[in-house]
């Protein structure tokens, strides 16, 4: 198991990670302590994705259900810059990626592939604009719910068996 885990292209499809660095969270560096900084403990960081094996890390920007349109789109670009930021202070240690040929090519020559994707459309539906924004951040996915209901989707946290909504149906 383990000479097949270190053959694969290992990716982690959700880090909210983002968020504790534009709040001053080291990524270059495990935490030491748990005592310190056992709050941020169970995020990533550059050190353990290595440890782990992990080759690719996709970071979610989280959009709150109460964005506006405006400033849904500022976070998105925002993170997304804030990414690049990262991946240009670790020196190849983290390298943004937007298809799977990235990703090898990355993994072959020793980076860590970093993607980033939007939790929540809260702010972003309804205009071709918030899409070409997207796009523009380099999102590889877009979730349309994140904890809370949306105009397009119900979550499974208060209802139980959330669907798709009418609305979003007819697309």
């Amino acid at each position: 198991a383990l000479e097949l885990h270190r053959e694969a292209q290992v990716i982690d499809l959700h880090a909210d990670t983002l968020e504790l660095v534009r709040l001053g969270y080291d990524l270059e560096r495990e935490p030491s302590s748990m005592l310190i900084a056992g709050h941020l403990h169970g995020h990533i960081d550059l050190p353990r994705l290595r440890k782990g094996g992990v080759t690719a890390q996709l970071f979610g920007v989280v959009i709150p259900p109460w964005s506006s349109q405006k400033s849904a789109r500022e976070k998105v670009r925002t993170q997304s810059a804030l990414l690049d930021e990262i991946c240009a202070a670790s020196e190849g240690g983290l390298r943004r990626c937007s298809t799977a040929e990235e990703i090898r090519r990355a993994t072959d020559e020793g980076s860590i592939a970093a993607m980033i994707g939007v939790e929540g459309s809260y702010g972003l539906t309804d205009d071709m604009v918030s899409i070409d924004v997207l796009v523009a951040a380099g999102a590889r996915y877009h979730g349309p719910a994140h904890i809370f209901d949306s105009r397009d989707v119900k979550t499974s946290w208060r209802h139980q068996g959330g669907s798709i909504t009418d609305r979003a149906r007819d697309y």
